[in-house]
């Protein structure tokens, strides 16, 4: 386990630094049943980011990945969600 998250931290630090990000303020986050699971995934994945990149936080989602295709599609055509849209999102459960 402590492997899948050093290697899972190595893909976000390659992909940061092929799109020269590396030395930007970074905010990670991760979905998917592994890291729900298995903390020590999620603190092995963190702790590499943190010692990889120079300014990272890493947080657990704030939605499930349907709704962060919808922000980005609003947000492609200039739609700005309201704080209760979003808290109203945060509650929903896409089952």
């Amino acid at each position: 386990f402590i492997q899948a998250g050093e290697e899972l931290a190595e893909a976000v630090v390659a992909a940061a630094r092929r799109l020269n990000m590396q030395e930007r303020e970074l905010y990670v986050s991760y979905q998917g049943s592994v890291f729900e699971a298995c903390e020590l995934v999620r603190t092995r994945f963190t702790e590499v980011l943190k010692l990889t990149l120079s300014s990272v936080t890493v947080t657990p989602p704030q939605f499930e990945p349907v709704v962060g295709a919808l922000l980005i599609a609003c947000e492609s055509i200039g739609w700005k969600l309201s704080q209760t849209s979003l808290e109203a999102l945060a509650t929903k459960s896409v089952a």
